[in-house]
């Protein structure tokens, strides 16, 4: 006598699967190969319509982790920086006293910290997807705070030597994360 092939269509649920397949395997133990198979397929294919693309992952680079984890804690430290010390921050950059309120500095100090929880998501995380859009946060950032700074100096009319710094820190920080975002985002050729 065969053994039922248990089938699984995408309706069913992957545990009324699995509770099917164990008691099949208890009453028939040589159905159990199958049973497992069956069960295995379904899992794949659950995965897939879930998202979960495991059969399809792509290789991390080298150093990605540790290039987020960089990037996070920098975005955690300047955000405290400009949060507790918003005055100290600007004079460091733009070398002169801030005139105004510091409330716009703190504002910039709360979007770091909010952009640096993001980050440390990806550092934990396994789904590239999730690795990519934290890299194209990031070289978001990097863009718009470079474009940012380098309209404010040529509006004031000067250029301290910490802001020109600032200014190839930030894009050397932009090309190593959209190198890592390109690679992450390249499909391997099957042979």
């Amino acid at each position: 006598m065969g053994c039922s092939n248990l089938p699984v269509n995408h309706w069913q649920s992957f545990t009324a699967a699995r509770i099917a397949c164990e008691s099949e395997a208890r009453s028939r133990p040589a159905c159990r190969d199958g049973c497992i198979t069956a069960l295995l397929a379904s899992s794949s294919e659950i995965s897939q319509m879930l998202g979960n693309e495991i059969k399809y992952t792509v290789r991390e680079p080298f150093g990605i982790r540790l290039w987020i984890l960089i990037s996070a804690v920098t975005f955690s430290v300047m955000a405290l920086v400009a949060l507790l010390f918003p005055n100290q921050l600007y004079e460091v950059v733009f070398e002169e006293e801030l005139s105004t309120t510091n409330i716009s500095i703190r504002l910039y100090g709360g979007a770091l910290l909010s952009l640096s929880l993001v980050i440390w998501n990806g550092v934990y995380t396994t789904e590239m997807v999730i690795i990519r859009w934290t890299l194209l946060t990031e070289a978001c950032y990097f863009a718009i705070q470079f474009l940012v700074t380098f309209i404010t100096l040529a509006e004031l009319g000067v250029m301290p030597n910490t802001a020109v710094l600032l200014l190839l820190s930030r894009l050397l920080f932009l090309m190593v994360t959209l190198a890592y975002y390109y690679h992450l985002g390249r499909r391997n050729k099957k042979m």
